[in-house]
């Protein structure tokens, strides 16, 4: 009788990624959108409405996050 081939054993998982200690996103800057630049620096977005849509979210969004910025500080 013979005997059964040996198998590798499993490959060790992965480490698990930790999530940043800082409660802020790093290094993410949400008007960094073409959009956006386009708009800061006086440039026209088209007739694309795409384009158009997309900065109408843009400019909500940093509305928002102006406030949510504000109000942090002032919490302080």
């Amino acid at each position: 009788m013979s005997k059964r081939p040996s198998y590798a054993p499993p490959p060790t998982p992965a480490p698990a990624t930790q999530m940043p200690s800082t409660p802020r996103f790093v290094g993410y800057n949400p008007y960094s959108h073409l959009a956006y630049n386009n708009y800061r620096l006086g440039g026209n977005p088209g007739t694309n409405s795409r384009v158009t849509s997309e900065l109408s979210e843009v400019r909500r969004l940093r509305r928002r996050y102006q406030i949510l910025w504000n109000w942090n500080y002032t919490q302080l």
